[in-house]
């Protein structure tokens, strides 16, 4: 699900960010992940993958980054 909407102003903002956290909630039951090309919020990355893929992500990231000098707009932090 992609969801859009116009907010010339604050208030329509707000009822457009309610509509859409409502779509959401009705389709919970069948949410299949999340799309890294279509997240437009900022969240926690580890909802897009797999635990295990996640974790070896964060494992890859700690080995060639440690210093987490790259960076992405769904940040994965280098493994402890």
């Amino acid at each position: 699900m992609y969801a859009v909407g116009m907010a010339p102003d604050a208030g329509m903002k707000q009822a457009v960010v309610q509509r859409i956290e409502q779509v959401q909630s009705a389709l919970a039951p069948w949410h299949a992940g999340h799309l890294l090309n279509f997240t437009d919020r900022p969240g926690r990355a580890a909802r897009m993958f797999g635990k295990g893929a996640y974790d070896r992500l964060r494992e890859v990231k700690a080995r060639y980054d440690p210093d987490d000098v790259i960076q992405a707009n769904h940040e994965i932090s280098p493994a402890d």
